[in-house]
């Protein structure tokens, strides 16, 4: 191989000249195909170029002309991951890590994908609990933590599609319940009053305004299930996706065999 042609071909690459170093590369790589910098470059390229398909198979040849390296095996990770197999990009990333152990974007891309993984899990499960045409409220309310969890661990995931419609069939069912409280003391009645007008306006879809009364609510007292869906409602409505998430899973944190299906109302209060 010429030093000067690959010199070349790395400066394309540099300038982000991805075809023109492309073509540099493969013409080394016929005249020498076991050279790993080659192999690496080419895949460097091809990623660049959205073809994980040609990537993977050039840091294979990499991985062949030097099983020692980790870095081969890390990009080799992230053409998979960007072909959609997580799971060979798991493998390959943990095998970096095995090769090189302070391999630092091994390791972010291992703990992203394992989170990725985790994240799919949990919407794989939630998507067969709703399959079920007769689903009970039990299905739908260990659906709901699924899909949580997938969204809490991937913001992006799919889940957010699936919560939407379940939550706007929690809004029109208009399932309601009165919270068993037999006694509102003086020192709630600031707090009842606010929850009370937060409720009045959910059911109205007036969404903003329920926000800011539950939000008020909250401030007087803030260990109530019940506050923390509602307010988790009006948030995911108005888009705020991952302010809804975090309260509801504030709702799991103070009662984890809350019912979502259920909209708590509070019983009359002078």
């Amino acid at each position: 191989m010429r030093r000067e042609k690959f010199e070349l071909g790395l400066n394309l690459l540099e300038q982000a000249e991805f075809e023109e170093a492309i073509e540099i590369f493969s013409e080394i790589a016929v005249d020498n195909p076991d050279n790993y910098e080659v192999w690496i470059n080419l895949g460097v390229c091809y990623l660049e170029t959205q073809r994980p398909d040609l990537a993977a198979e050039s840091f294979e040849r990499a991985i062949k002309a030097n099983p020692n390296q980790a870095d081969p095996y890390y990009l080799l990770g992230t053409a998979m991951g960007a072909s959609g197999d997580m799971d060979k990009a798991l493998d390959f990333y943990k095998k970096a890590v095995e090769i090189e152990p302070e391999h630092q974007k091994a390791n972010e891309f291992l703990s992203r994908t394992n989170t990725l993984i985790e994240s799919r899990e949990h919407y794989r499960r939630a998507l067969r609990l709703l399959i079920d045409e007769n689903k009970s409220s039990k299905s739908i309310n260990l659906a709901i933590r699924e899909l949580l969890q997938s969204i809490s661990l991937f913001k992006n995931s799919p889940a957010r599609h699936n919560l939407v419609q379940i939550i706007d069939d929690i809004i029109n069912a208009k399932k309601e319940s009165n919270l068993h409280i037999d006694t509102i003391k003086d020192e709630n009645k600031l707090w009842a009053k606010n929850c009370d007008k937060g409720f009045r306006f959910l059911k109205k879809e007036l969404w903003e305004s329920a926000i800011s009364y539950y939000g008020q609510a909250l401030s007087y007292r803030d260990h109530d299930a019940f506050v923390h869906h509602s307010l988790g409602i009006t948030f995911f409505k108005v888009g705020a996706v991952e302010d809804a998430v975090k309260a509801w899973l504030k709702v799991l944190e103070l009662d984890p065999d809350y019912d979502f299906t259920t909209l708590m109302n509070l019983p009359k209060f002078g």
